[in-house]
């Protein structure tokens, strides 16, 4: 150390060690965020790394005691003596890619290993209560949380993707592999999208332990893709049961005031709107199944791994080909004989031009999209062949948009199929399934402000038992707003006519579906579930 202050500072050792006996008790006071300075990392740069300091930033667990109680070190109060550094990256805010040493701390009593933002004992990983300012995403790889929060700020508001994040960082420090040491041997540039998305995941999940006072436990070995997701499951599963926290959210957007007359005092008024988000996220091709794929590219969950040898065509159950996805009759042959040249480089260069033409909007307004266009390349929905002589045909429909797929959905309660012909004379139909099954849609709760309430996924249809299982899951023992409206009200004011939860809830439903696709001879929707009839939502 003096030798390396000696060279930045262009004096002697014996100078060195005049001015550290002088100066040191000022300098163990200063705050550790006083050297996060451009200069001083410049002379680590230029100096430190022939002494073994590549730059001013060392990353230490927060303690060097042990905390576990039942630990006889922990007990006698002595420190750690065991200690291990390693060549890292951090990615900062100020200064770009740095590198920094890592230490871990590893208590011989107890076997538990302290790293920076947590502790493992026993093959679990444990993060401490208190963020230490970074989040490791990989073994040699930390993000300050400023940096990540940046990152979320972009992620939210400007669409911009975990690898887009990644790469607009890189770009910011083209330069930042020359920056470090010789003798460094991991680089700065190979940040990556999957990286940023571990990091926005890991900072997430350490909000919600923070706000419900826990702490986060999961894997210590095993896959980092895998390590987290029992953690998402059980988050999604509370935000099911008990919505989200601004579940009691209100503001004057949201609750309106109503004067009393004299008689009565004022009263509030509140109201929530429900309706159903076409995303569809790729999920198991099994009917009513709900377990989650292992990977998005499978067709079926790890339950159902073996419907993976079973024909393609809707309606076979015969074993499909080795190789292949349809079983050995010529038909199904010949159908998936088309459907791989329909998949071929010609055709999809072909859409991928059409697709390169229409230009990304720059704004957030909602545009009403074919479904279709917002898949991958590599999912299709069900498709539909003629079969005409030998020659197999694939029949084209016009594909619903967005708007025109939900509201099928409520109208009819159930996914619209697709009706075989009859007519023996007209040409044999035959429907397969080549691509991933997804789910309906997600339903949501909103208040009128925008802020989302609950969300819920259902993943065959909007149906209304599953409706009216969202709500009482969402309010059950909270204050229940005096209106939900939603544009098929009026099957669920007729599901839930006896149910005392819905007594003092308005069921309307909103203008424009009551007027366009509501029948005016439904008299129980006229008299229940007209918007006009509330006064109290009038403006």
């Amino acid at each position: 150390m003096a030798e390396f202050l000696g060279s930045a500072c262009g004096i002697t050792l014996a100078e060195i060690e005049r001015c550290w006996a002088a100066t040191k008790s000022v300098i163990w006071a200063l705050d550790p965020r006083s050297f996060n300075d451009s200069s001083i990392l410049a002379a680590f740069q230029a100096h430190g790394s022939q002494h073994g300091y590549p730059s001013p930033r060392t990353l230490w667990p927060p303690s060097g005691h042990c905390t576990n109680r039942q630990c006889a070190r922990a007990i006698s109060g002595q420190k750690i003596q065991v200690a291990e550094q390693r060549q890292a990256i951090l990615y900062t805010v100020a200064h770009g890619p740095v590198p920094v040493w890592s230490i871990h701390l590893e208590c011989t009593s107890c076997r538990t290993t302290y790293y920076v933002d947590y502790w493992e004992r026993g093959g679990v990983r444990t993060y401490y209560d208190s963020c230490s300012g970074v989040v490791q995403v990989s073994e040699h790889k930390y993000i300050e949380v400023p940096l990540i929060e940046f990152w979320k700020f972009g992620i939210n508001t400007a669409w911009v993707s975990f690898g887009n994040c990644a790469s607009m960082y890189l770009n910011k420090y083209p330069f930042a592999d020359e920056g470090l040491p010789a003798q460094w041997r991991f680089k700065a540039s190979t940040l990556d999208g999957e990286e940023v998305s571990d990091a926005f995941l890991i900072i997430s999940l350490l909000e919600d332990c923070n706000r419900r006072n826990t702490v986060l436990s999961v894997p210590h070995g095993g896959l980092q893709s895998q390590r987290f997701i029992k953690a998402i499951q059980e988050r999604n599963l509370r935000m099911r049961l008990y919505g989200l926290p601004q579940v009691d959210h209100a503001c004057d957007k949201c609750v309106r005031i109503i004067k009393g007359d004299g008689n009565e005092g004022d009263r509030e008024v509140s109201a929530v709107v429900m309706d159903g988000i076409t995303l569809g996220r790729p999920t198991c091709g099994v009917a009513l199944c709900k377990i989650s794929l292992a990977s998005v590219k499978d067709r079926f969950c790890p339950s159902h791994q073996a419907q993976n040898s079973v024909c393609c065509i809707v309606g076979c159950l015969r074993v499909a080909r080795p190789r292949f996805r349809t079983c050995d009759l010529n038909d199904h042959k010949n159908v998936e004989d088309v459907h791989l040249q329909r998949s071929s480089a010609a055709f999809q260069y072909k859409k991928r031009l059409e697709r390169a033409r229409v230009a990304h909007p720059k704004s957030s307004d909602p545009v009403d999209t074919a479904i279709h266009s917002l898949l991958d390349e590599e999912d299709a929905f069900e498709e539909t062949y003629e079969i005409v002589g030998e020659r197999v045909v694939p029949t084209t429909t016009d594909e619903p948009t967005q708007a025109e797929a939900a509201r099928q959905s409520i109208e009819l309660d159930v996914v619209p199929p697709i009706v075989q012909n009859l007519d023996q004379t007209q040409p044999k139909k035959l429907r397969a399934v080549f691509g991933r099954k997804r789910t309906h849609n997600e339903q949501i709760l909103v208040a009128p402000c925008g802020v989302i309430i609950a969300r819920e996924t259902f993943f065959n249809a909007e149906a209304i038992p599953s409706i009216v299982e969202m709500i009482k899951n969402t309010y059950t023992h909270r204050h229940k707003p005096n209106h939900i409206i939603f544009d098929n009200n009026c099957s669920v004011a007729k599901h839930v006519k006896n149910d005392e939860f819905f007594r003092d809830v308005g069921l309307a439903v909103d203008v424009f579906h009551f007027k366009c696709k509501h029948s005016q001879t439904d008299t129980f929707c006229q008299e229940n579930c007209n918007p006009h009839s509330f006064l109290e939502l009038r403006d």
